[in-house]
């Protein structure tokens, strides 16, 4: 850690110099660049313009949404790809903006609460579990629940089986892993005839 510490300024200087550079020494910057930079590759702008749109459509119906089944408005204009992605407008690649424009902030929050505390829950248990194993679950739940969210940004993932066939599974991991550290309280036992509750 220390030593990571005392290479940090080298690594920002390293990062700002080769930032516009074409030199080969400076490739891991530019492939972290063309990651980060919307205009590398046509795909990556039409997300942007996707994003911008969504958000343009959310600004009609912020708190309740515009519904599902409603497609977004185009107030940038993008390329006509119905003949081969009829749902374009239907199913967008950032699905959190997706959700948030179709449920609103109410819906949105309602929808979110269930990772939330998923996440909550895996992070109590962590530091509640005794055992390594109860660790390693409530921290893989953590993660599992990162790139799910990561995914749901960057294309379609909360419209995909493979995340909700992952992450059903994982929140109820988390929800047993709660019980069994003590991070939830479970079943309390019945109080015994005559005792005093």
């Amino acid at each position: 850690m220390r030593a990571a510490a005392h290479a940090l300024p080298l690594l920002v200087l390293y990062g700002a110099v080769g930032w516009r550079s074409s030199n080969p020494i400076f490739a891991p910057i530019q492939a972290l660049q063309s990651v980060s930079d919307p205009e590398s590759d046509a795909s990556a702008e039409w997300r942007e313009h996707e994003n911008f749109n969504l958000i343009y459509t959310l600004t009609y119906h912020p708190f309740l949404g515009s519904g599902f089944g409603h497609e977004y408005i185009e107030a940038w204009y993008l390329p006509d790809i119905s003949s081969t992605y009829p749902q374009y407008k239907y199913n967008p690649h950032n699905t959190i903006l997706s959700l948030l424009n179709s449920a609103g902030l109410l819906g949105f929050a309602g929808f979110f609460t269930l990772l939330v505390s998923g996440v909550f829950l895996a992070a109590r248990s962590y530091h509640r579990a005794g055992r390594p194993e109860d660790r390693t679950a409530a921290l893989s739940a953590i993660g599992i629940v990162l790139v799910y969210l990561i995914q749901a940004y960057g294309d379609v993932g909360l419209a995909s089986w493979s995340g909700v066939f992952i992450l059903g599974p994982v929140l109820a991991i988390v929800g047993k892993v709660a019980v069994l550290t003590g991070a939830w309280p479970g079943r309390r036992p019945a109080p015994r005839r005559g005792a005093v509750a």
